[in-house]
């Protein structure tokens, strides 16, 4: 009997001495993570980073000016407004609207001719492409008999004709846009950008509406779809967070291939050039990049904070449906949630001070510049980073897309400011049949300014071409003037051909067709 309340004391005796260094061990930690986030935050703070999420949220508008809040996307994004608090109350955001998120492909949202960047490579869209898309389809209606690309591409698309024409029509008499988000959520983890993703897919719809008119010479009707595709997609830049971000580069890429097929064909007039540059000249990409990346780090801080409360959100992340009791994935969702509170505040200071470095200092808002050598240090230094560190894993984790979106914030900003200049140039050779010799002869007439590039501060880089044409471009994301010259990506493994590389080569306006060199596979 004395050797078993022996052996229990012993027993006791270590398990208390195992949980006096379990609890110091989480208390020494707490408190590291703590006093590295501190820190941290008074070293933002110092800088001048806004001081909340708040402060980065647009500014509200009034309801009947709002074009967000017109009826067609409260039936969309599925939300109803109660008429006395004018409190908005969301349904099932995944199940609605699935007939506009299917635009303009219908359920074969693959179709290889979507891509954005088709005008990138100075090529006109393949509206035979579509034809023979849509003629194979039976979720579209079909013309009595085949015609031209243009002609049927539009026939197909009268599927949307009503709910395009009541955007419009709403875009007239509503002159603001600010989409309707809870921002204000205790878990900013759990705001929901449904509309990003709409946008993007009304941006694709417009954009091949817009070059089907061109083609049959109804410019007035193209211009108006380009300017609302435009004005959604500024809508989506000036939001928080970077899903929106990225929704509204892709938008916009979009609305500037038919602007570029009708500068290419001379079909603009100089009252539509006009109003395409003063669209362009709103749309301040580099200030969007910037309030998202902000944003998204304030995002990645609340997920964080809300671990404990907040598991089912993050078992997602690790376990799949049909893992099994013992996968590794239930492993790890099973040490993250037992981690010290430490580790959570430890990889936050990471992800800030990431952000700081890498993405903040490389964007100067007042020089109107962006620094790929800043953003590339940091992506270096966070690959030295330990890969398993507790205090940095989760932070490197969130910070793979950061500077892959900066780089195409950056290419979409000189992309604009490219075709703004564009438009000034067909202005000028509108009035005097040939283009000028040199940038500066468009201003005042045509341009308040001419741009400087992005990246090394020169004025953009112009010249003539044996064409009669020109050559437009900026210096991409290697920092190096290739006189020119678009370099390409190679051809994906799902089949998707090469297409230009944002890193590599120089950011072209052009109206020569590029192709990739040989043997690109």
């Amino acid at each position: 009997m004395k050797r078993r309340y022996r052996v229990l004391i012993a027993f006791v005796g270590v398990a208390l001495a195992l949980a006096a260094i379990v609890a110091a061990f989480y208390g020494i930690e707490d408190w590291r993570g703590a006093q590295e986030w501190t820190a941290t935050r008074r070293e933002m703070a110092a800088q001048g980073e806004p001081p909340d999420f708040a402060s980065l949220v647009p500014p509200l508008v009034p309801n009947d000016q709002n074009l967000a809040l017109a009826p067609l996307f409260a039936q969309a994004l599925d939300y109803q407004i109660d008429p006395a608090t004018r409190k908005k109350t969301f349904g099932s955001l995944d199940t609605a609207g699935k007939s506009w998120r299917d635009m303009p492909a219908g359920s074969a949202n693959g179709h290889s001719a979507t891509s954005a960047e088709t005008w990138l490579a100075g090529r006109f869209l393949v509206l035979a492409d579509w034809q023979k898309f849509y003629a194979k389809s039976a979720e579209y209606p079909h013309p009595p008999k085949p015609g031209r690309p243009s002609v049927d591409v539009l026939f197909a698309l009268t599927r949307y004709d009503g709910l395009l024409d009541e955007l419009e029509s709403a875009a007239e008499e509503r002159p603001s846009t600010r989409f309707p988000v809870e921002w204000d959520k205790d878990s900013l983890g759990d705001i929901r950008v449904p509309h990003g993703l709409l946008v993007s897919r009304l941006a694709e719809t417009l954009r091949l509406r817009a070059c089907a008119e061109l083609d049959e010479g109804r410019h007035e009707q193209a211009a108006r779809d380009i300017l609302t595709a435009l004005r959604l997609a500024r809508a989506l830049g000036r939001e928080p967070v970077m899903l929106s971000c990225v929704q509204d580069l892709v938008a916009t890429l979009f609305a500037l291939q038919p602007v570029w097929e009708g500068l290419a064909s001379h079909r603009w007039s100089a009252d539509e050039l006009r109003r395409f540059q003063e669209a362009l000249r709103q749309d301040e990409r580099l200030e969007g990049c910037l309030r998202a990346m902000r944003g998204e780090r304030e995002v990645f801080n609340s997920r964080l904070d809300h671990v404990g409360t907040e598991l089912p959100q993050w078992k997602s992340l690790f376990v799949a449906e049909n893992d099994p009791p013992h996968s590794w994935g239930r492993v790890g969702f099973w040490l993250f949630s037992v981690m010290p509170r430490g580790w959570l505040d430890q990889n936050k200071a990471f992800a800030c001070r990431s952000y700081q470095r890498g993405i903040i200092r490389s964007i100067d808002l007042h020089a109107h510049r962006v620094s790929p050598e800043t953003a590339r240090v940091e992506d270096e230094a966070l690959e030295r980073a330990t890969k398993f560190s507790p205090y940095t894993f989760i932070a490197r984790i969130a910070l793979i897309t950061v500077s892959p979106t900066l780089q195409r914030c950056a290419r979409t900003q000189t992309a604009c400011e490219e075709a703004e200049v564009s438009c000034a140039l067909e202005r000028y050779f509108l009035d005097h049949r040939l283009y000028p010799d040199g940038l500066d002869a468009l201003t005042p007439v045509y341009l308040d300014r001419v741009p400087h590039d992005l990246i090394d501060g020169k004025p953009m880089r112009y010249r003539r071409t044996g064409d009669g044409r020109y050559l437009l471009y900026g210096v991409g994301w290697n920092g190096r003037d290739d006189g020119g010259t678009i370099a390409w990506q190679r051809a994906s493994s799902g089949g998707f051909p090469a297409r230009p590389d944002d890193k590599e080569g120089d950011w072209v306006w052009q109206y020569a067709p590029a192709d990739p060199p040989a043997g690109t596979p």
